[in-house]
């Protein structure tokens, strides 16, 4: 958020931030760290429209339709937008990323996952048109999930903004060892399907 120009926003203050151990600046692996606030995120809101998304290790299938959402850059380092605004972009298998796209192979790594337009036009690389953007870092990517809404990924980096060839790409909550790290550190006595987090929001840097 970077005004308060829209109706019904909030603030919290983290008391706690937990990075993923083994992330990696240079490489953006396993781009994710944990965020706890004292607050109760869910009661802060009096109309109850705040939800918490659940907690998945399913990966969507190629072609399947998720959400993103973010107050980032409407296109390559341009404005940022002053309301929230919210895209629906294609999972990509990373076979199909790699075909598509113009990024090279050891740079998508297995707990990455590809998102944005397919290639509808037939000409070998992804659609450009939709995507995540600078300042939308740390967004969440929601897909359905067994008839609920799901936190697949969430934005971590990218080669520009919704050009051809060059999908979004997501660090994965779903990704076997990052899904379990959350776990583990958002309640380690805990051996079943974590369906909610809790005090805690995921987030990414």
């Amino acid at each position: 958020r970077v005004s308060r120009t829209e109706s019904k926003e909030f603030t919290f203050r983290a008391s706690k931030i937990k990075k993923h151990p083994q992330y990696r600046a240079s490489t953006f692996r396993n781009d994710v760290c944990l965020l706890k606030f004292k607050e109760d995120i869910i009661a802060s809101d009096p109309d109850g429209d705040v939800q918490m998304a659940c907690l998945t290790d399913t990966l969507p299938k190629q072609g399947s339709g998720c959400w993103i959402a973010g107050w980032g850059m409407t296109s390559f380092d341009g404005e940022t937008s002053n309301r929230l605004r919210q895209a629906t972009v294609k999972i990509m298998d990373k076979s199909y990323c790699l075909l598509n796209s113009e990024y090279p192979s050891s740079w998508i790594k297995r707990e990455m996952i590809c998102a944005g337009n397919l290639d509808n036009n037939g000409d070998g690389l992804t659609d450009g048109g939709v995507d995540s953007c600078q300042g939308d870092s740390g967004g969440p990517l929601i897909c359905g999930i067994d008839g609920k809404a799901a936190l697949v990924g969430v934005v971590s980096w990218g080669n520009g903004c919704a050009s051809e060839g060059f999908p979004g790409i997501y660090s994965s909550a779903a990704y076997s060892s990052t899904y379990n790290w959350i776990r583990r550190t958002v309640n380690p006595k805990t051996t079943n399907t974590v369906n909610r987090a809790l005090d805690w929001i995921l987030n990414f840097f």
